[in-house]
């Protein structure tokens, strides 16, 4: 009868753990960034604002933007002068803010209160 008893113990266990993750929403799921740029979840049809939810860092970067090199002492070896000159930085398309259409990869954080975009997902063949 022992072993009966270490057993139910082991379900009961199971059992409430079970019920315990299924109130709590996924930690990650997949979303869709709309036009008015609030996040739609796969799995909850109410669009979430923008101010309601957060984005990785990364996902942040500015659009191409141009950069300039001073160079105080010296020539540089294509420009006449004091070798100043600009460059471009082209920020990787992963790297571009969120726009109308993109998948994301969602994290609920805060006990499952704050989403957080973590990235864009793209398909396995792109």
């Amino acid at each position: 009868m022992r072993g009966n008893a270490g057993i139910n113990r082991l379900a009961k266990a199971i059992d409430s753990r079970a019920k315990e993750r299924a109130q709590r929403p996924n930690e990650l799921e997949l979303g869709s960034i709309q036009d008015d740029k609030s996040l739609l979840l796969d799995r909850f049809a109410v669009p979430i604002p923008p101010s309601d939810y957060l984005v990785s860092g990364f996902l942040t970067f500015p659009e191409d933007f141009m950069t300039t090199t001073e160079l105080n002492s010296g020539e540089h070896s294509q420009y006449q002068g004091n070798g100043a000159h600009d460059h471009q930085i082209v920020t990787p398309d992963q790297f571009k803010p969120l726009k109308a259409g993109d998948r994301v990869l969602v994290a609920w954080v805060n006990d499952g209160t704050d989403p957080v975009v973590l990235c864009r997902v793209v398909s396995g063949d792109a």
